[in-house]
């Protein structure tokens, strides 16, 4: 009582410069981990500039993701296609790059208002967050592409631009596979089946930007007609100006040049899950 004994057993003599070369090895990686936790001055410019280069960039959704999935494919050997995860296994990915993230991206990405900023601060809210959405989606199982195809594009960007360099080496080290993009056009996300679906659709869709920075605006840089805002006090526009393919009422859409004007209670918008005229919770 009051003390206490430690044996210790030693190694045959033979044994111990393996072992000294073994405690070395431990002692010498550690001390890498601990090195790169800081960014470096590369990754900290990059995370300061908000548009990609032309070279990662593409025309449209397609296009863009097949461009950026050739880039990750020159620098990470063990990547899978994102049909190849399940939207736990993409969790678990994620939640990898969460803990080991650089907090000086968030401090930018947060100051400049940039798309890439995290929405939660902590690994434990993320997860809480997945566990909701992961109940919903067994709810309502033809959610279960766009949940997936809106995870990877997620975990993409978070493996790019959370990450410094010299933690994504280590986790190659450790042979961490990363999930690459879809090559598609969005998946429609929701049917109408109430607001626990269209909460997830929000959800899901608010991951689903990489074409807000990646896509070129090829269309509207060709003057393609509904892709760029008309003069509404030019006489000759009179919207809608893409002749509303989707067909929404004046309700949920009224141009600022359509004939006639629209009245206070047109064109209010709301959450909307799809692109059917009903599929959208108007704002009262």
């Amino acid at each position: 009582r009051g003390s206490s004994a430690v044996a210790i057993n030693c190694p045959p003599q033979g044994q111990i410069p393996a072992v000294a070369m073994w405690v070395k090895a431990l002692l010498l990686s550690l001390s890498i981990w601990e090195s790169q936790t800081a960014p470096s001055a590369a990754d900290l410019q990059r995370a300061s500039t908000k548009k990609p280069r032309t070279a990662y960039r593409g025309s449209d959704q397609t296009q863009l993701s097949k461009v950026l999935n050739r880039h990750l494919l020159r620098t990470e050997r063990q990547a899978r296609p994102c049909l190849d995860w399940s939207p736990r296994e993409l969790q678990d990915f994620m939640a990898t790059v969460l803990d080991q993230r650089s907090d000086e991206f968030q401090e930018i990405y947060f100051d400049r208002k940039d798309r890439r900023k995290l929405l939660a601060k902590t690994t434990h809210e993320h997860r809480k967050h997945w566990d909701s959405l992961n109940k919903a989606v067994e709810n309502h199982p033809h959610l279960l592409e766009p949940q997936r195809e809106s995870h990877c594009r997620q975990a993409v960007m978070w493996w790019t631009h959370h990450l410094a360099e010299e933690k994504r080496t280590v986790l190659r080290a450790r042979n961490v596979t990363v999930p690459m993009l879809p090559e598609g056009p969005k998946r429609r996300c929701g049917r109408g089946e109430g607001e626990e679906e269209a909460r997830v659709c929000v959800g899901i869709n608010e991951a689903n930007s990489c074409d807000w920075c990646h896509s070129t605006q090829a269309d509207h840089d060709a003057g393609k007609p509904g892709t760029s805002p008309p003069n509404a006090l030019d006489p000759k526009f009179n919207g809608p100006d893409d002749g509303n393919p989707k067909g929404w009422d004046r309700k949920r859409r009224c141009d600022q040049d359509q004939h006639p004007r629209c009245g206070l209670c047109e064109g209010i918008g709301g959450k909307a899950w799809s692109d059917l005229n009903e599929d959208i919770d108007m704002t009262p």
